[in-house]
Protein backbone atom coordinates (compact mmCIF):
# COMPACT_ATOMS: atom_id res chain seq x y z
CA UNK A 1 0.00 0.00 0.00
CA UNK A 2 3.55 2.14 0.84
CA UNK A 3 4.33 1.75 -2.95
CA UNK A 4 0.94 2.37 -4.67
CA UNK A 5 0.44 5.69 -2.24
CA UNK A 6 3.72 6.86 -3.07
CA UNK A 7 2.72 5.97 -7.18
CA UNK A 8 -0.52 8.20 -6.35
CA UNK A 9 1.07 10.84 -4.49
CA UNK A 10 -1.11 10.12 -1.32
CA UNK A 11 -0.47 9.66 1.97
CA UNK A 12 -1.02 5.75 2.95
CA UNK A 13 -3.17 6.53 5.71
CA UNK A 14 -5.54 8.78 2.69
CA UNK A 15 -5.21 5.60 0.77
CA UNK A 16 -7.00 3.40 3.76
CA UNK A 17 -9.66 6.07 3.72
CA UNK A 18 -10.90 4.50 0.67
CA UNK A 19 -9.36 0.85 0.50
CA UNK A 20 -8.91 -0.54 3.94
CA UNK A 21 -7.20 -3.28 2.68
CA UNK A 22 -5.13 -4.00 -0.45
CA UNK A 23 -7.20 -6.71 -1.38
CA UNK A 24 -10.06 -4.36 -1.41
CA UNK A 25 -8.04 -1.61 -3.53
CA UNK A 26 -7.11 -4.77 -5.95
CA UNK A 27 -10.84 -5.90 -6.20
CA UNK A 28 -11.68 -2.85 -7.12
CA UNK A 29 -8.90 -2.71 -9.64
CA UNK A 30 -10.61 -5.69 -11.20
CA UNK A 31 -13.85 -4.31 -11.76
CA UNK A 32 -12.03 -1.44 -13.41
CA UNK A 33 -10.01 -3.41 -15.56
CA UNK A 34 -13.25 -5.85 -16.41
CA UNK A 35 -15.23 -2.46 -17.29
CA UNK A 36 -12.70 -1.16 -19.66
CA UNK A 37 -12.16 -4.34 -21.63
CA UNK A 38 -16.19 -5.34 -21.68
CA UNK A 39 -16.84 -1.86 -23.22
CA UNK A 40 -13.97 -2.32 -25.63
CA UNK A 41 -15.16 -5.72 -26.27
CA UNK A 42 -18.20 -4.63 -27.65
CA UNK A 43 -17.65 -1.36 -28.82
CA UNK A 44 -16.97 -2.17 -32.05
CA UNK A 45 -19.64 -4.88 -32.52
CA UNK A 46 -22.61 -4.08 -34.28
CA UNK A 47 -25.83 -6.86 -33.19
CA UNK A 48 -25.44 -9.85 -35.27
CA UNK A 49 -22.03 -9.16 -36.26
CA UNK A 50 -21.78 -13.10 -35.16
CA UNK A 51 -19.67 -15.49 -33.77
CA UNK A 52 -16.41 -15.50 -35.39
CA UNK A 53 -15.66 -11.78 -35.18
CA UNK A 54 -16.65 -12.22 -31.14
CA UNK A 55 -14.03 -14.63 -30.84
CA UNK A 56 -11.50 -12.79 -32.26
CA UNK A 57 -11.78 -9.57 -30.41
CA UNK A 58 -12.53 -11.38 -27.07
CA UNK A 59 -9.03 -12.83 -28.00
CA UNK A 60 -7.50 -9.98 -28.99
CA UNK A 61 -8.42 -7.57 -26.42
CA UNK A 62 -7.83 -9.87 -23.72
CA UNK A 63 -3.97 -10.11 -25.12
CA UNK A 64 -3.73 -6.10 -25.04
CA UNK A 65 -4.65 -6.44 -21.26
CA UNK A 66 -1.95 -8.58 -18.98
CA UNK A 67 -3.01 -7.07 -16.31
CA UNK A 68 -6.59 -8.04 -16.40
CA UNK A 69 -5.11 -12.14 -16.79
CA UNK A 70 -2.98 -11.65 -13.46
CA UNK A 71 -6.04 -10.06 -11.64
CA UNK A 72 -8.17 -12.35 -12.23
CA UNK A 73 -5.94 -15.28 -11.42
CA UNK A 74 -5.14 -13.63 -8.19
CA UNK A 75 -9.14 -13.19 -7.65
CA UNK A 76 -10.47 -16.65 -6.69
CA UNK A 77 -7.41 -17.67 -4.94
CA UNK A 78 -6.17 -14.69 -3.40
CA UNK A 79 -8.21 -11.22 -3.18
CA UNK A 80 -11.10 -13.28 -2.12
CA UNK A 81 -9.74 -14.60 0.81
CA UNK A 82 -9.17 -11.80 3.10
CA UNK A 83 -11.97 -9.58 2.59
CA UNK A 84 -15.23 -8.76 5.33
CA UNK A 85 -18.36 -10.29 3.93
CA UNK A 86 -19.49 -6.46 3.24
CA UNK A 87 -16.97 -6.15 0.47
CA UNK A 88 -17.76 -9.53 -0.48
CA UNK A 89 -21.27 -8.29 -1.25
CA UNK A 90 -19.91 -5.47 -2.92
CA UNK A 91 -17.55 -7.10 -5.04
CA UNK A 92 -19.95 -9.72 -6.46
CA UNK A 93 -22.71 -7.36 -6.93
CA UNK A 94 -20.62 -4.70 -9.35
CA UNK A 95 -19.49 -8.22 -10.95
CA UNK A 96 -23.17 -9.27 -11.68
CA UNK A 97 -23.74 -5.64 -13.05
CA UNK A 98 -20.98 -5.89 -15.35
CA UNK A 99 -21.95 -9.49 -16.20
CA UNK A 100 -25.52 -8.84 -16.79
CA UNK A 101 -24.52 -5.69 -19.43
CA UNK A 102 -22.08 -7.76 -20.56
CA UNK A 103 -23.99 -10.95 -21.40
CA UNK A 104 -27.13 -9.06 -23.15
CA UNK A 105 -24.37 -7.85 -25.61
CA UNK A 106 -22.78 -10.95 -26.25
CA UNK A 107 -26.29 -12.62 -26.78
CA UNK A 108 -26.97 -9.44 -29.20
CA UNK A 109 -23.56 -9.61 -31.52
CA UNK A 110 -23.24 -13.51 -30.96
CA UNK A 111 -27.47 -13.91 -31.54
CA UNK A 112 -28.18 -16.41 -28.50
CA UNK A 113 -30.75 -16.74 -26.72
CA UNK A 114 -31.17 -14.83 -23.51
CA UNK A 115 -28.97 -16.53 -20.93
CA UNK A 116 -26.83 -18.02 -22.93
CA UNK A 117 -24.39 -14.61 -22.73
CA UNK A 118 -24.28 -15.40 -18.85
CA UNK A 119 -22.82 -18.86 -19.28
CA UNK A 120 -20.95 -18.17 -21.80
CA UNK A 121 -18.91 -15.20 -19.67
CA UNK A 122 -18.91 -17.59 -16.98
CA UNK A 123 -17.31 -20.35 -19.13
CA UNK A 124 -15.23 -17.81 -20.68
CA UNK A 125 -13.38 -16.36 -17.05
CA UNK A 126 -12.67 -20.31 -16.30
CA UNK A 127 -11.05 -20.42 -19.60
CA UNK A 128 -8.83 -17.20 -19.59
CA UNK A 129 -7.46 -18.02 -16.24
CA UNK A 130 -6.42 -21.33 -17.16
CA UNK A 131 -5.03 -20.27 -20.71
CA UNK A 132 -2.96 -16.76 -19.06
CA UNK A 133 -1.61 -18.90 -16.71
CA UNK A 134 0.10 -21.80 -19.24
CA UNK A 135 0.57 -18.60 -21.29
CA UNK A 136 2.98 -16.81 -18.47
CA UNK A 137 5.82 -19.46 -17.05
CA UNK A 138 8.26 -18.39 -14.47
CA UNK A 139 11.38 -17.71 -15.20
CA UNK A 140 13.04 -21.35 -14.75
CA UNK A 141 10.04 -22.46 -16.83
CA UNK A 142 11.16 -20.26 -19.50
CA UNK A 143 14.94 -21.07 -19.08
CA UNK A 144 13.66 -24.72 -19.78
CA UNK A 145 11.45 -23.67 -22.42
CA UNK A 146 14.64 -21.88 -24.16
CA UNK A 147 16.88 -25.58 -23.21
CA UNK A 148 14.75 -27.78 -24.29
CA UNK A 149 12.63 -28.14 -27.67
CA UNK A 150 11.05 -31.47 -26.41
CA UNK A 151 8.76 -29.24 -24.04
CA UNK A 152 7.84 -26.93 -26.50
CA UNK A 153 4.41 -28.64 -27.18
CA UNK A 154 3.31 -27.40 -23.64
CA UNK A 155 3.19 -23.90 -24.81
CA UNK A 156 0.28 -22.28 -25.99
CA UNK A 157 -0.28 -18.60 -27.94
CA UNK A 158 -2.63 -17.00 -25.84
CA UNK A 159 -4.76 -14.98 -28.50
CA UNK A 160 -5.37 -18.16 -30.41
CA UNK A 161 -6.00 -20.40 -28.39
CA UNK A 162 -8.03 -17.77 -26.27
CA UNK A 163 -10.09 -16.86 -30.08
CA UNK A 164 -10.68 -21.14 -30.67
CA UNK A 165 -11.99 -22.01 -27.03
CA UNK A 166 -13.72 -18.76 -27.24
CA UNK A 167 -15.48 -19.35 -30.92
CA UNK A 168 -15.92 -23.05 -29.66
CA UNK A 169 -18.17 -21.98 -26.75
CA UNK A 170 -20.19 -19.50 -28.27
CA UNK A 171 -21.28 -22.43 -31.16
CA UNK A 172 -21.60 -24.71 -28.33
CA UNK A 173 -24.16 -22.07 -26.97
CA UNK A 174 -26.00 -21.50 -30.21
CA UNK A 175 -26.59 -24.64 -30.90
CA UNK A 176 -27.86 -25.50 -27.29
CA UNK A 177 -30.57 -22.91 -28.21
CA UNK A 178 -31.53 -24.68 -31.44
CA UNK A 179 -31.70 -27.77 -29.72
Amino acid sequence: MAQIARAAELAKGTLYLYFPSKEELFLQLTIDALLGWMLKLGGELSPGAGIEPLSRRIAETFVERPQLARLLALMHSVLEQNITVETALRFKRALVSLLVLSAQAIELIAELQPGEGTRFLLRLHAVMVGLSQMCDPSAPVAEARARSQEIEVLFIDLGEELRVVAKMLLEGAASSART
